[in-house]
């Protein structure tokens, strides 16, 4: 489908007073628009982004975003994984954000980023409890609760506006904990972008392709 189609569908799934589709197709949908934002870029990506997120921010398609992006995430190093998480992060509902910070203390390290970056949007709203931010403050990997201030705060989370070459649909990050993280960036009229770094504080100089 056409992205203004996934937007479209969304749009009418989440205004339904009720759900009369069976859960098993919507949840197929759901896995299918993520794997085509995971791979789309331009115009193409941000329709299919808004789509998603549509469906994150309503409780009752939650879980199917959270859903497809541990699927389509599964194999290391899969193509659009950063975003996919990014996406998980406009999910609003408080069972799901109170799983996904249990989950955030016993994930392995390797996908300890992504569910970093679920949470920290969250965070960023105040949607968080203060018994699920001193959980998250208290994991080793962050260091304590300085760090995990950083993170939560929009000036720690090194967002920054930056110019962006003519042509360019990706920025390549580095933090100060070591971590490389690229995100599809929306270029402005004037070249600009705001790139925003999920875990830790931005470091070095951005990277465009």
């Amino acid at each position: 489908m056409a992205g203004y189609n996934w937007l479209q569908l969304a749009d009418a799934l989440t205004t339904a007073n009720e759900m009369l589709l069976p859960r098993a197709i919507v949840r197929g949908w759901t896995v299918r628009l993520m794997d085509e934002c995971m791979r789309s870029v331009g115009a193409a990506y941000h329709s299919r982004l808004e789509a998603l997120s549509t469906l994150a921010a309503d409780d009752r398609f939650a879980l199917y975003v959270l859903d497809a992006a541990r699927e389509l995430t599964e194999v290391p190093g899969a193509s659009g994984a950063k975003e996919a998480w990014c996406v998980v992060g406009d999910i609003r509902s408080p069972e799901v954000i109170d799983a996904l910070v249990r989950e955030l203390g016993t994930v392995p390290d390797d996908r300890f980023d992504d569910i970093s970056m679920a949470v920290a949007m969250p965070a960023h709203l105040g949607a968080l409890t203060s018994a699920q931010e001193n959980a998250i403050a208290g994991d080793h990997r962050y260091g304590g609760m300085g760090e995990w201030e950083a993170v939560r705060q929009p000036q720690g989370t090194g967002a920054v506006t930056v110019p962006v070459p003519p042509g360019s649909h990706h920025v390549e990050t580095r933090t100060n904990k070591g971590r490389s993280n690229t995100t599809t960036v929306s270029v402005t009229p004037g070249n600009q972008a705001n790139v925003s770094v999920a875990v830790g504080k931005l470091a070095g100089t951005p990277k465009f392709s």
